[in-house]
């Protein structure tokens, strides 16, 4: 049995926190004895997507963490066979204090290919030159560490996506319906939606639907246009249906690292306009399984908005390609298999 332990932020509707949800529920619970510790606790709707087995540690620094927490977290960390973290701050924390406890095999999760201010990028590049492996989520990333130094014998590629497809509701293409064009993503700058308002603005004619929440939510509310239908954070039921009512998805984010919401799209049979940014490079194939476009060319963005929705057999053809493509490489069991491939030479 391997202790593991896994060193994250929060638990809430995030692409990296989907991911570790994903993957921990996918490893045999007979060859894995797992700890989930977070810094400021947990959404319990995602919760309830792990298996019982796991158990979760709550520091609870957004409010008073309790001495028994932290005791627990060391003696957590202090048993595990492997120690993984994930976001900012908890992969600058857990390094270090992973070595404080005299831990071994401790790897720290990149999800994307951001410009840091220069304090954050020592904090990191001292984070990564003490743990044994770097995990990145996309090739994008990959380039990046390497450009900061990291070593590729320390780096591993997993696209944190372990989607389910059994799970996805397969869109139908048919002629005549409304067009509705789906975008699922937290309401933060990095996302692009000023890009995506002056779509909708450009294309009156086609319903936009949003579905997320952030910062940015009353913002967005006060701004959009009238074809622009803003749904908030959904169930995880409520998601699944409004998948399948969806022609189009659109991501005109300005960074990324893997990007699971698109996938997730691709899964139900979507064709994907997205910006050339990060792991949407890797997971949509030009003209395959859709289109990319120049982060913020709204003109190229419309184009090709446009473009598939006047052409249902387009549509449905790139669709067909894009969930054969997440069958073939994002799916639960292959993160699985590729996260272990990673961590098994150090166990």
């Amino acid at each position: 049995m391997k202790k593991l332990t896994y060193f994250i932020n929060h638990i809430r509707y995030g692409g990296a926190e989907i991911g570790m949800v994903r993957l921990l529920a996918g490893l045999d619970e007979d060859e894995y004895d797992i700890t989930i510790v977070t810094l400021k606790g947990s959404n319990e709707d995602l919760v309830d997507e792990l298996p019982n087995h796991i158990e979760i540690i709550e520091l609870g620094l957004n409010r008073n963490p309790s001495i028994r927490s932290i005791r627990e977290f060391r003696k957590a960390t202090t048993e595990s066979d492997v120690f993984v973290s994930s976001l900012t701050p908890s992969a600058i924390i857990g390094p270090f204090f992973t070595r404080l406890c005299r831990s071994s095999n401790v790897y720290t999760w990149r999800h994307n290919s951001e410009n840091q201010f220069w304090l954050k990028k020592l904090l990191y590049k001292l984070s990564y030159r003490i743990s044994d492996g770097v995990l990145v989520d996309s090739d994008a990333a990959y380039e990046y560490m390497k450009e900061w130094g990291v070593s590729e014998s320390k780096l591993s590629i997993l696209p944190l996506s372990g989607v389910e497809m059994e799970k996805y509701p397969p869109v139908e293409h048919t002629q005549g319906s409304q067009i509705r064009i789906g975008t699922v993503a937290r309401l933060v700058p990095e996302k692009g939606y000023p890009e995506l308002i002056k779509c909708a603005e450009a294309l009156p004619e086609y319903e936009f639907h949003v579905i997320g929440d952030g910062p940015l939510a009353d913002e967005f509310k006060t701004q959009k246009p009238a074809n622009v239908v803003y749904h908030g954070r959904v169930e995880q039921e409520e998601l699944f249906r409004l998948w399948g009512t969806f022609n189009i998805y659109f991501q005109p984010s300005r960074y990324e690292g893997l990007c699971i919401t698109a996938i997730e799209g691709m899964a139900c049979g979507l064709p994907v306009i997205a910006s050339r940014v990060g792991g949407l490079t890797e997971s949509v194939v030009e003209g395959k399984t859709g289109y990319l476009v120049e982060q913020g060319d709204i003109e190229e963005y419309v184009r090709y908005l446009r473009k598939l929705a006047e052409d249902t057999e387009l549509r449905s053809e790139l669709g067909s390609a894009a969930a054969e493509r997440v069958n073939d490489h994002y799916s639960q069991a292959a993160l699985v298999e590729a996260f272990e491939h990673s961590i098994q030479e150090d166990i």
